[in-house]
């Protein structure tokens, strides 16, 4: 196939566009930055999706679109960091799906990020059917699968993935690492909340699961089957990476700012009830595989 991907040049977008290739698959990234990978079957078009529709009309002849659209959410939301999270998702994926109103030949499906963030704090698991919160991120998140979903009127398929924070070498665990390098293990926390979660390679193949199951769509969680306590989560990282517990940060407010924390802290138990109902296999269901995978390729 010919697939499109918004916002490929980032941590997912990166794993997916390895993956894809390594399928026979040609990809054409559109983004600010350039991808990170160079590849015979790979190709780049600069655009700034929060300024403009698509250019070229690049989306004629195209066989699927996966939009990954949306700058980091782990930093101090300044009002300047909120107008950029907020543009770089809503205005930049309307402009998207705004690009497909132009194109003859459309893609049959529209593959669309979005997060758990959307949910609120809730006593039990949270599936698909979850209520939404009232934070900034949430009305943000919400907004954004508006926006996604536009593109049935345009007769594509569309899957909404709400992904849980990515278990990587980047992003939220990043500092984390950092730490283990001198054998210490620094919570963020001291809120013992339910934290939901996915390994970046099961990431990786939710996108591709919806890609090629052609009964599925709508939304879907992608978060690994196994939510964790986060004391639980920590005292697993400090076993892995034999570390020792070292009171709590105090540099995770200055550098996130209490915000951002608060909504990464909420206490959430967020299950992949339409995966697992799609028969979907996760790699790394629990959380010490994950992190063990982690080390080792660390």
């Amino acid at each position: 196939m010919t697939i499109v991907v918004a916002g490929g040049s980032g941590l997912i977008g990166t794993a997916l566009i390895r993956a894809l290739l390594s399928e026979g698959h040609t990809v054409v990234v559109v983004d600010k930055r350039g991808p990170r990978l160079t590849h015979e079957h790979l190709f780049f078009i600069p655009c700034d999706l929060t300024e403009q529709i698509l250019p070229f009309n690049i989306l004629e002849r195209t066989d699927a679109v996966i939009n990954l659209v949306g700058s980091s959410p782990y930093r101090k939301w300044t009002p300047a960091v909120k107008k950029d999270i907020y543009e770089s998702r809503v205005v930049a994926t309307k402009h998207l799906i705004e690009s497909l109103s132009h194109t003859v030949n459309k893609p049959s499906i529209v593959i669309s990020a979005s997060s758990t963030a959307l949910y609120a704090e809730a006593p039990e698991d949270i599936d698909e059917r979850g209520t939404k919160g009232n934070t900034f991120l949430s009305d943000v998140t919400a907004e954004m699968e508006q926006e996604a979903f536009r593109a049935e009127s345009f007769g594509c398929r569309v899957v909404v993935v709400r992904l849980a924070p990515v278990l990587a070498h980047s992003g939220f665990l990043a500092p984390l690492w950092r730490w283990a390098q001198w054998r210490l293990c620094i919570p963020y926390f001291k809120k013992d909340h339910w934290m939901s979660w996915i390994h970046l390679d099961d990431a990786v193949a939710v996108y591709r699961f919806a890609l090629e199951t052609h009964t599925l769509q709508g939304v879907v969680n992608a978060t690994a089957p196994t939510p964790v306590r986060y004391k639980s989560f920590m005292k697993t990282f400090r076993r892995i990476t034999k570390s020792l517990f070292f009171g709590r940060s105090l540099l995770a407010p200055l550098r996130f700012g209490r915000e951002m924390l608060r909504v990464f802290a909420l206490n959430q138990r967020v299950v992949p009830q339409r995966l697992l109902d799609k028969g979907f296999s996760f790699a790394y269901p629990d959380i010490a595989s994950a992190l063990e995978q982690l080390y080792e390729k660390n």
